[in-house]
C-alpha cells in the first residue's frame, strides 16, 4: 500500500513538473510573451494564474485551491449543479427582487459581472449546498446548553434593566447639516423645548424630520445610538450623532421596565443561528479533510 502511494505521488510530481513547463505564449512571431502559467495543481489538475486574476496573493491562491477541492468532490460524488438548477436559481433571484430580464442584466452590469460568471458562482453555491446536505449536515450537533448560552448572552438582562422611548430630529446629510444640528442643540440647552425646536425646523428647513422612534431595548439600536440613548436621563437630549442618513438629535421621553423574552419564543431562531454558524465551521473542516486526502502542490510565482 505504501509502495503504491509512493508511486502515485512520484507520478503526480512528474506530472506537476511537466505542467509547470507549459506556458501560454502570445501568437506574435516577433516576441514570445508569457500570458499564463500554472500556479498550483490539485488532484493532478492545474490551476492557472488567469483563474485567480491580477491579485496573485497567497490567500487568493489558497481560496482557488479550496474551490477546486469542492468542485472535484462534487464531481466525484455526482453532486454537480445542473443547468436546469442554475436556471431555476436565476428565476428565483429575479422573482425575489422583482426584476425582469432587462433589469436583471442591468443589475449584473452595475456589479461588473457577466451572466456566465454569475452562473459559475451559482454552480459553486449549489454544489456547496448539496455537499452540506449529503456530507456535512449530519455532523452538526446543537446542544440544549448551546441554545441556553446564546439565549443568555442575547436576551439576558441586568437587574433593573429598562428600555427607552425615543424621539429624534433627523438632519439629512448636507454641507450644513451638522451645523444645523449643533445650533438646534444650543437652542434646547438655552431653554426651548425639544419639540418646539423640532417643529420650527420642520417648517423652516426642507427635509428636517421629527419622528417618534418608539421604545427600544438594549441590543436593538446601532451601538453608537444605544450608548447615547442609555446614558442620558428622561427629558434630556443626546447628540448630535451622525449616521449614513444624516445627523440626529435624540430625546429620551421615558424609561420602562423590560420583561425578559421567554426562551420558548426565540428558541427556533437561536437554533437556526447556531446551526448556520456550525455548518460553516464543519464545512471548512470537511474541506481541510479533502485537502489532506488530495495531492496538492503550490508553486511560487
Amino acid at each position: 500500500m505504501q509502495k503504491h502511494r509512493f508511486h502515485s505521488q512520484k507520478t503526480a510530481s512528474l506530472l506537476v513538473a511537466f505542467l509547470c513547463g507549459i506556458l501560454v505564449f502570445s501568437p506574435s512571431t516577433s516576441a514570445k510573451t508569457i500570458v499564463d502559467r500554472v500556479v498550483a495543481v490539485v488532484g493532478g489538475k492545474p490551476i492557472l494564474q488567469s483563474e485567480i486574476g491580477p491579485s496573485l496573493t497567497q490567500a487568493a491562491i489558497e481560496s482557488r485551491i479550496r474551490q477546486a477541492l469542492i468542485e472535484n468532490d462534487c464531481k466525484k460524488s455526482g453532486l454537480e449543479a445542473t443547468e436546469e438548477e442554475v436556471a431555476d436559481s436565476i428565476k428565483g433571484v429575479k422573482k425575489q427582487n422583482h426584476l425582469n430580464d432587462a433589469e436583471f442584466s442591468h443589475a449584473l452590469f452595475q456589479q461588473g459581472i457577466t451572466l456566465e460568471a454569475y452562473k459559475e458562482q451559482l454552480k459553486e453555491q449549489l454544489c456547496k449546498m448539496k455537499l452540506v446536505q449529503s456530507k456535512v449536515k449530519s455532523r452538526v450537533q446543537i446542544s440544549e446548553q448551546d441554545v441556553k448560552t446564546l439565549y443568555e448572552s442575547t436576551y439576558g438582562l441586568e437587574a433593573n434593566d429598562f428600555k427607552v422611548h425615543l424621539y429624534h430630529i433627523l438632519f439629512p446629510l448636507s454641507p450644513s447639516s451638522e451645523k444645523m444640528a449643533r445650533s438646534a442643540l444650543r437652542e434646547i440647552q438655552s431653554g426651548k423645548t425639544f419639540f418646539a425646536v423640532a417643529h420650527e425646523l420642520e417648517r423652516a428647513q426642507k427635509g428636517v424630520l421629527l419622528k417618534d422612534l418608539g421604545f427600544a431595548a438594549r441590543g436593538e439600536l446601532y451601538p453608537e445610538f444605544e450608548k447615547l440613548a442609555f446614558s442620558v436621563d428622561v427629558g434630556k437630549v443626546a447628540g448630535p450623532l451622525r449616521s449614513p442618513g444624516g445627523w440626529h438629535l435624540l430625546y429620551v421621553s421615558e424609561h420602562a421596565h423590560v420583561e425578559k423574552i421567554p426562551l420558548e419564543r426565540v428558541e427556533k431562531e437561536l437554533r437556526r443561528q447556531l446551526f448556520e454558524k456550525e455548518v460553516e465551521r464543519v464545512f471548512e473542516q470537511y474541506v481541510d479533510e479533502l485537502r489532506g486526502a488530495t495531492y496538492v502542490e503550490v508553486h511560487h510565482v
